[in-house]
């Protein structure tokens, strides 16, 4: 148990160690390269100390053996043990220092809440953004949804879309009623046209 304890820690120290070294080396956050980095680090140490241990208690004959002079040879089993022991180590690590912060863009208790209930008829919204969630349901014909590229996402008649905030959209209709639900911070506005939002960005120039 000492044997494993020690691999353990051991593991966890160059794992983390190597991270720390990495990230702030180049002032970055953490990536997934560098958790790849620090466990192969903790695997090559806990290896490295496994040898170590184990070369202690070897006798001069090349040997190992225990208090009573009878001959014991390390298992199969017991390697398996210490390795289980050091890449469960050396994962839980990964997944504990590999998510980076969370870019907080909007935090607000004060929310603007706003429901329409709409025909469109030969109806081209252009490029804008929202900056809150729009959640859209088609109730006659349907609607087609660009979403920052030449890519057009159909939806009918009984279907139902989110537009995310922030991202590119434009929506065209030859003919649709739709009911659409703005969640937004009560600031906002509820639509900002893209060349205010982002001047000379153009997510698909051929589209007309």
């Amino acid at each position: 148990m000492k044997t494993i304890l020690a691999l353990i820690a051991v593991a966890m120290a160059a794992f983390i160690s190597s991270v720390v070294v990495a990230t702030t080396s180049t002032g970055r956050g953490v990536a997934w390269s560098d958790v790849a980095g620090g466990f192969i680090a903790a695997a090559v140490a806990a290896l490295l100390t496994s040898l170590a241990l184990h070369g202690r208690r070897r006798s001069p004959s090349g040997h190992r053996h225990d208090k009573g002079g009878t001959m014991r040879i390390p298992t199969s089993k017991k390697a398996l043990v210490l390795f289980t022991a050091v890449v469960a180590a050396g994962a839980s690590a990964a997944i504990a220092l590999s998510a980076a912060p969370p870019q907080t863009i909007v935090d607000t208790t004060a929310v603007h809440l706003r429901v329409v209930r709409q025909t469109l008829d030969n109806y081209d919204s252009g490029w804008h953004i929202h900056p809150g969630l729009v959640f859209v349901k088609v109730h006659e014909g349907s609607l087609q949804f660009y979403e920052d590229g030449c890519t057009a996402k159909t939806v009918n008649a009984g279907d139902f879309t989110v537009e995310p905030p922030y991202e590119p959209v434009r929506v065209k209709a030859t003919h649709a009623v739709e009911t659409v639900t703005f969640l937004l911070n009560a600031a906002d506005p509820v639509l900002v046209p893209l060349s205010a939002y982002s001047p000379g960005h153009n997510p698909c120039p051929s589209l007309p």
